[in-house]
């Protein structure tokens, strides 16, 4: 078996192991397109976690080409010192960095680029952003090429290790080389030598700017999965025509803009998803292959890297959840990683301005407080065993406090992540999260105790005849639905077993989003007849693009669902539901079962009653305060704790 920490080369670059971190957007670029403190964190404490080289997000190679709003830029010099400040920060750590360069061309947004229109080979609007735009000249594309190898000189005389130039998911090199967006018909259109161009004419210029040595990594998408795209016999020739430009490895990848629900692959998606390619292309060519796609596993990507699948492995968004992973596993601290859910959040959180992971609010090395003076005796009791209990629990024992006691009325702890763990199959890394949390709380000496509900009279004996800080993590409840609707068909979304002994039976559900969506595919696989019911005007709002995607063209080929948008509850009885559709029609449905999954509550109940005992030290953290999404939920039990920490006493600051 291959050692995932033996030393490879690209070009004339060593790198210590064969774990690379592949470029992710993360909108933590200043507004002028500069390095920020925050994102020097952000590599450094990857590189600090043992990877063996970092592909940073993309510089924009011209202002017209940004891929975010906030997008990397090499516009002034100021800019270009900034390179070397991050250059050292991760030399330090013996990892190796390298730049991608990029230019968006069609996938560019008109307000990120100054309100311009978006170039592109052939004046074809991008099929998802849906703008104008206007076909390069000839001469404007040897200035593109032109652009390509002088941000790449700036980057060797920062002192970096090399490039990676963006050849793939539709950006404007991906554009040139595949048929589906280049209809051009001069010298840089047509057949695929020509579209080939402007690709290895970037690498040829490159390679006369910075010489031999430097290392040219070529990111490639193998397959676009679209009508008239790339596919693995036309990457195969790409491929060989840039390693005679003079590239130093490719490293393959898949999809474009319109195929990008395939791009970041999901729970529902197979381990190892493009490795295939990679495999296909190294067969063909001398360079070396880097692969990706869902390469979460040490053993996984021994064994690929054993047979030659590839040469090095591009590990993104594990390292996000722990940036600490490849030291783990060089150390055989398995049961020690935190595991990526493969939830598909930090992709999306992207579109909303900058990057943000589930299952780690920590993402960038914030400076956490520890515990100090006026913490020593006192005791911090948290209520409530799910997802936020047991992080409050792991927070405050990192931060140095010892006597944790964590309460949680059920035989399990985990809440609605147990029971959504229990429902797929598919979401096995659910439950490896939280087979996480358990050894960590193990590990950290937390007293857990299950089956142990806390009730008016011990919340009040706690907080009266105790020094102890306490925790509210509660979650959500459905007592108002219970009493608003006293129905025998009524099933609590996050009863794991009630849900599973429902088979060929007829099932309303109310509400489209995330839960509506996954409960649907439950019950179908479960042979039952599904009503999906949404006000709004599609199903699935809620979800990452590509979890949605999956999602709905899973379930809608399915006969036995009917999905009903803009509709009206009118009525709901012990055997029906009345509802009007947009067309004002009144329809009526009848049920074996009925599933609200729109509709929770925080179960803020003891929290309320534990004001009226004291105000201090006691805090309501997770869906008890605001029901929402996994990763508001941590980020406030991160904020609390380290509020609690700030308030009572703690050390001099330290990282952890």
């Amino acid at each position: 078996m291959l050692d995932i920490f033996s030393p490879c080369s690209i070009g004339t670059i060593t790198i210590k192991n064969r774990l690379i971190m592949p470029a992710i957007g993360t909108g933590f670029a200043g507004v002028n397109g500069e390095i920020t403190d925050t994102l020097c964190k952000f590599y450094k404490l990857r590189a600090e976690g043992g990877i063996g080289a970092i592909i940073t997000e993309s510089i924009a190679v011209r202002k017209d080409g940004k891929l975010l709003p906030r997008n990397l830029l090499l516009s002034d010099d100021a800019h270009k010192e900034k390179l070397k400040t991050l250059n050292d920060l991760v030399h330090k750590a013996d990892c190796k960095i390298f730049y991608q360069l990029a230019h968006a061309g069609r996938a560019a947004l008109s307000m990120a680029i100054g309100g311009r229109i978006p170039v592109s080979p052939s004046g074809i609007p991008c099929p998802v952003v849906k703008q104008r735009t206007r076909a390069l000249e000839e001469e404007e594309i040897r200035q593109l090429e032109d652009c390509f190898a002088m941000v790449a000189a700036d980057v060797r005389a920062s002192g970096a290790d090399g490039v990676e130039i963006h050849m793939a998911h539709g950006y404007l090199v991906c554009q040139f080389l595949s048929a589906y967006s280049n209809k051009r018909m001069d010298n840089y259109g047509g057949d695929l030598t020509n579209r080939c161009r402007f690709a290895v004419n970037i690498v040829k210029k490159i390679r006369e700017k910075t010489g031999p040595g430097f290392p040219v990594i070529c990111r490639l998408s193998a397959d676009e999965f679209v009508k008239d795209g790339l596919d693995i016999q036309q990457t195969i020739t790409i491929a060989k025509l840039l390693e005679q430009a003079g590239a130093s490895a490719i490293h393959v990848s898949a999809c474009n803009y319109e195929s990008s629900h395939l791009n970041i692959p999901n729970y529902y998606r197979e381990d190892a998803c493009f490795v295939e390619f990679a495999q296909t292309v190294k067969r063909h060519i001398s360079l070396p292959v880097i692969g990706v796609g869902k390469l979460k596993e040490k053993s996984l990507i021994e064994k690929y890297l054993t047979g030659k699948s590839f040469d090095f492995a591009a590990i993104g968004r594990p390292l996000l959840a722990d940036p600490q992973l490849p030291l783990k596993w060089k150390k055989g601290d398995i049961k020690d990683v935190r595991p990526c859910l493969s939830c598909n959040n930090c992709f999306s959180s992207i579109a909303d301005g900058s990057l943000e992971c589930s299952i780690n609010p920590r993402l960038y090395g914030d400076t956490d407080k520890k515990a100090g003076n006026g913490m020593e005796n006192r005791q911090l009791v948290i209520i409530g065993g799910g997802v936020s209990g047991c992080n409050a629990a792991l927070y405050a024992a990192e931060a140095g406090i010892n006597d944790i006691t964590l309460y949680e009325k059920h035989p399990f702890l985990g809440g609605q992540l147990k029971v959504a763990s229990s429902l797929s199959e598919k979401k096995y890394s659910f439950s490896r999260y939280l087979t996480f949390l358990e050894n960590k709380l193990h590990d950290a000496g937390v007293k857990v105790q299950v089956n142990y509900e806390i009730d008016e009279t011990k919340l009040t004996e706690i907080l009266t005849n105790s020094n102890a800080i306490v925790i509210i993590a509660t979650g959500i409840h459905f007592d108002r639905i219970r009493r608003e609707y006293a129905l025998p068909g009524l099933i609590d979304y996050t009863d794991a077993d009630a849900l599973k002994t429902i088979k060929d039976k007829n099932v309303i559900i109310i509400g489209g989003g995330a839960v509506g969506l996954e409960l649907t595919d439950l019950l179908l696989n479960q042979h039952n007849r599904v009503t999906l019911l949404e006000k709004r005007p599609r199903v699935g709002s809620d979800l990452p693009g590509s979890i949605k995607f999956f999602l709905i063209n899973k379930v809608t080929i399915n006969e036995n669902l009917e999905i009903v948008v803009k509709c009206k509850i009118e009525k709901i009885d012990e055997q029906r539901v009345v509802y009007k559709t947009r067309n004002a029609e009144t329809i009526e449905v009848k049920y074996d079962y009925i599933i609200f999954a729109h509709k929770r509550d925080n179960n803020d109940i003891l929290f309320l009653l534990g004001k009226k005992i004291r105000e201090k030290d006691l805090y309501l953290v997770g869906d008890a305060d605001v029901p929402g999404k996994l990763k508001d939920a941590l980020q406030s039990v991160y904020k609390a704790v380290q509020h609690m920490i700030n308030s009572v006493g703690y050390a001099p600051t330290t990282q952890i």
